[in-house]
């Protein structure tokens, strides 16, 4: 007769990627560049990311990024910035990235960017573009997610997720 209380144990081969087995997670990063561009605006025509920066405030960082995207609609809370004076524009659908840093919201009374941004291209969700000497990938159609070293970003309608070393100066 079988013993009702006994157990067999099966063995059960699984493949687990590399990345699980270090640290945890994959790489972040979005994958080697198709296209190099100065600038591009996201399939919905809302966010414009640009490596020619200037006349703005970005974080409240004094240094120009070397890579930054607004998000012209969105519904994020206008930031607190260190050095935005009155007159100037708030924005929370904002990120930028620095040669070892990153940096969410801008300050702003003209564009922050120093090319007529009509003339960038819109991207198609997949692209990963080589710019500002970092890359940032199309996500979805309003999602772009950059990186520059060890730094990044994810910007998107309703939330910015800086990731490495955060310099947001709140005011």
């Amino acid at each position: 007769m079988r013993n009702p209380h006994r157990w067999t144990v099966a063995a059960l081969a699984v493949s687990i990627p590399a990345a699980a087995l270090i640290g945890g997670c994959a790489d972040p990063r979005p994958p080697t560049p198709t296209k190099t561009l100065v600038g591009f605006v996201t399939p919905d025509n809302e966010t414009i990311c640009s490596g020619h920066l200037g006349g703005a405030l970005w974080g409240g960082v004094p240094e120009q990024p070397r890579i930054g995207c607004y998000r012209n609609l969105s519904s994020l809370p206008k930031p607190s910035i260190a050095g935005c004076s009155m007159g100037m524009g708030r924005f929370g659908g904002a990120a930028s990235l620095g040669p070892d840093w990153v940096t969410t919201g801008l300050c702003a009374s003209q564009s922050p960017f120093l090319d007529d941004t009509a003339s960038y291209p819109r991207t198609e969700v997949g692209d990963v573009i080589a710019i500002g000497g970092g890359r940032c990938a199309v996500a979805a159609v309003d999602t772009v997610t950059c990186h520059l070293g060890a730094n990044g970003f994810t910007l998107s309608p309703t939330v910015v997720t800086p990731d490495g070393r955060d310099r947001t100066a709140a005011g």
